[in-house]
């Protein structure tokens, strides 16, 4: 979106992970299967009837334990209780340009099942393009940190392979490789410093 705009004058920078304050939880005590995390922002209404409640409904239908967190409705310390309790967590919303939320759960080893549409939804996409515009719920993820579903009929096969896999995870693994605080810093003192550089390469040569 930006690129046709300002070009290269872009850099793709997230904000570290602390892994210090979000360790590992997997040695904890689990009483809850899956963590929902609610952060449907647009048609509320309509999206907690169609989309939320099924996804409890076929939970609830395996017997499993969940618990229902909304986004603005809670503070880091009983979220950081929470995924001290939970084996997965089930991650809600439309789109984010990074997620500090489900980053976070990676980071304390908590797989992740994402609803990823695979659309920027905010109602303000059609006045910036005639096209409606990628975007994901989960920007940085991969194998290890769990798995997707774009709609409800892609729900039961992806809650199928998300159980099977469960134990080949390794989503903490994944945010030491990929998001740590190291890596983020590196990538912004690069971006600055090389346009620092080429400022001073860009000088006119002193004329006196």
């Amino acid at each position: 979106m930006f690129r046709p705009t300002y070009g290269d004058a872009c850099v793709r920078w997230y904000a570290g992970i602390d892994t210090d304050e979000w360790v590992d939880t997997s040695s904890c005590a689990k009483d809850i299967d899956f963590l929902v995390y609610d952060k449907i922002r647009w048609n509320r209404e309509r999206l907690a009837v169609e989309l939320l409640q099924p996804i409890l409904d076929a939970l609830a239908r395996r017997g499993l334990r969940t618990h229902v967190i909304r986004y603005k409705y809670h503070d880091r310390k009983t979220y950081r209780r929470l995924l001290e309790r939970s084996r997965a967590m089930i991650f809600v919303c439309e789109h984010e340009t990074q997620g500090l939320a489900y980053q976070q759960a990676l980071a304390s080893n908590v797989p992740v099942l994402a609803w990823d549409n695979g659309y920027w939804l905010d109602p303000l996409w059609n006045q910036v393009s005639d096209a409606m515009i990628p975007a994901s719920s989960v920007p940085f993820f991969s194998t290890e940190c769990g798995d997707r579903f774009a709609d409800l009929t892609q729900l039961e096969q992806a809650l199928d392979r998300f159980l099977n896999h469960m134990s080949s995870y390794h989503p903490r693994k994944y945010v030491l490789d990929n998001l740590s605080w190291q890596q983020s810093g590196s990538i912004y003192s690069r971006a600055y410093f090389s346009l620092m550089t080429g400022e001073h390469q860009n000088q006119k040569p002193c004329t006196r």
